[in-house]
């Protein structure tokens, strides 16, 4: 587990000692934004190019709990824009409780991109609709804006995700809306979801996995209530499935058998539709 105490504060940062799962001890200066003001440890070597790429990602597990603890002690939202706990939660209720009307309005441009090949037909085979996609798309996203309600002002178009050597820019790059920066970014796989009323039970179902993911990033478990399976960060499912990141487990996988996670994902009684999103989500193979 984890551990962390904030030994000092300033106007500009909050220092905090970490110490991370391989009982390595960081010494992180956090700014108000997150930005990472200094960062010393002595367990693995100071140029990145020079660590194995799991010590890199215990580094990284070490800042994002760094900023996780500064939330938590001192409430600063001390979070890159698209790996906001506390937005991404308060997102995640504005979608569920959205009325069928508005989830259309504002993510009906989404379903067409990520179930465009099955939208009004009701039912396809996996072959079929493999066959349908762009095989350059791995996936898409929109971007989500709230009001001071915390209601769903507006979202931006559906994107794809195409993986080239700029794919990384471009999924932590926002978009902008009068001004500001989004409070979330959904992303999806291609899924053949018949209607969009389901749809809208998986969108909210992504906002779970997100949140799970940057628990599992920052090197612990994720309260009970999202130890959820299924896709949510595109750039943290690309490390589950990373072979030189052995401490992650495939949790992009609805099949995978890791204790005390489930499905979590209620589609009520079409068990047709339940097989397809499980094998869709489970055969995302990364960039």
């Amino acid at each position: 587990m984890m551990k962390a105490t904030i030994y000092g504060e300033d106007e500009i940062v909050t220092g905090v000692e970490v110490i991370d799962n391989a009982n390595i001890e960081h010494d992180i200066q956090v700014e108000r934004d997150g930005s990472i003001y200094a960062h010393q440890q002595d367990g693995y070597p100071d140029i990145a190019a020079n660590r194995t790429n799991e010590g890199n990602e215990l580094v990284n597990q070490a800042r994002r709990y760094a900023r996780y603890h500064v939330y938590q002690e001192r409430g600063y939202e001390a979070f890159p824009w698209d790996e906001n706990l506390p937005q991404i939660e308060t997102v995640g209720k504005a979608i569920e409780e959205l009325s069928a009307e508005e989830f259309e309005q504002y993510f009906g441009e989404f379903y067409e991109a990520v179930s465009g090949p099955v939208s009004g037909k009701g039912s396809i085979s996996l072959n079929e609709f493999s066959a349908a996609l762009d095989r350059e798309v791995s996936a898409y996203y929109v971007d989500v804006f709230l009001n001071e309600e915390d209601q769903i002002a507006a979202t931006s178009d559906a994107h794809p995700i195409i993986i080239n050597e700029d794919w990384e820019t471009e999924i932590t790059t926002p978009t902008e809306h009068a001004g500001r920066v989004p409070d979330a970014r959904i992303e999806l796989v291609p899924i053949p979801v018949p209607t969009i009323d389901q749809f809208q039970t998986i969108v909210y179902h992504q906002t779970q996995c997100q949140i799970r993911d940057y628990y599992i990033v920052m090197g612990e478990e994720p309260p009970q209530e999202y130890r959820v399976l299924g896709f949510g960060k595109y750039k943290f499912a690309v490390k589950y499935r990373d072979d030189q990141l052995p401490m992650y487990e495939d949790y992009t996988r609805l099949d995978a058998d890791i204790p005390g996670y489930s499905f979590g994902l209620d589609l009520g009684e079409n068990p047709e539709l339940e097989d397809q999103v499980k094998s869709l989500l489970s055969s995302f193979t990364g960039g």
